[in-house]
């Protein structure tokens, strides 16, 4: 029974995960959208692009080691 708790718990707390992650780039990628469009620095562009990627390695990288 407890062993059912723990994995239950453990799969619940990686879909938070996941949803957070996927999250994290939508938001991502509407800041970069709009950032373009108002005509932006390429400073702050540059920054987005890379916490995009930052975060779209690591999304992957917890897939690869959950699965």
């Amino acid at each position: 029974m407890l062993f059912t708790a723990f994995a239950l718990c453990w799969n619940l707390s990686t879909q938070i995960g996941e949803s957070a992650a996927t999250t994290a780039l939508l938001e991502l990628q509407r800041r970069i959208v709009n950032t373009i469009v108002d005509h932006g620095a390429l400073a702050t562009l540059l920054w987005l692009a890379a916490a995009y990627a930052a975060v779209a390695l690591a999304e992957q990288a917890m897939k690869l080691v959950l699965n």
